[in-house]
């Protein structure tokens, strides 16, 4: 799922060294009407991006970068995630320790969490303010290197529905049953709400409980790997 701090804040970007607290975090699902959850894989964009074609490249080390702030660790660890993307690299920088930067630090040793950097949330974030919908199926495709401690991947979004809280209508899992159950109704009902030209296929195996009558079920694929480091 996807926080966008800034349009929360009604900005293009957040400046360079700009903290994001838990305040932010939480503002950002109340508009989305949504939670964050265990086992999700969070993206939280700063602007980054845009801040950059704004003002032209810029060295990160030397000029900081948004991120979270050292505050939102112990939120990070209640929601329990699975992992943390961003379009900077998830810290605050600087980060007000000396040689550290303690989501990297904490997340990864302390509570076991997967970190994507440098992701490209531009494109995503718009398509979520479109259709109002921040959570979606997300797949990773990362290089299997052995004895590797990074790695270059290709993340790509799919915006299936809502998550609500409250478990109405929008819910992600009423959503797949009704679909199991109904597979024809369900895609020409998600096909009314994406256009035509947005629409992608999905392999059958890439989700639980699909069949050869279901595999049109319409999706809006986002990569998120196009971006500078």
């Amino acid at each position: 799922m996807l926080i966008d701090v800034p349009r929360v804040k009604g900005r293009e970007w957040l400046e360079p060294g700009e903290a994001i607290s838990p305040a932010d975090l939480e503002a950002a699902e109340q508009a989305g009407d949504f939670r964050v959850e265990e086992g999700d894989v969070l993206f939280v964009r700063t602007g980054r991006h845009a801040l950059e074609r704004a003002k032209g490249p810029r060295d990160s080390f030397k000029e900081g970068l948004a991120g979270l702030g050292v505050a939102c660790l112990p939120w990070l660890h209640a929601r329990k995630v699975a992992a943390l993307g961003s379009d900077g690299a998830s810290d605050v920088m600087p980060s007000g320790f000396e040689k550290i930067l303690p989501i990297h630090a904490v997340t990864i040793v302390a509570m076991g969490v997967h970190l994507l950097d440098n992701c490209a949330l531009d494109a995503l974030a718009e398509t979520c303010a479109t259709h109002s919908r921040w959570t979606f199926l997300l797949a990773v495709a990362p290089l299997v290197l052995v004895r590797g401690t990074r790695v270059a991947g290709e993340p790509a979004g799919n915006l299936l529905g809502n998550r609500r809280p409250n478990g109405s209508p929008g819910d992600l899992k009423a959503q797949m049953a009704h679909q199991r159950t109904n597979p024809v109704g369900a895609t020409k009902r998600f096909r009314k709400k994406i256009p035509q030209d947005r629409q992608h296929r999905c392999v059958a195996s890439h989700l639980p409980g699909r069949t050869g009558t279901d595999r049109n079920y319409a999706l809006h694929r986002v990569e998120l790997h196009q971006c500078r480091s």
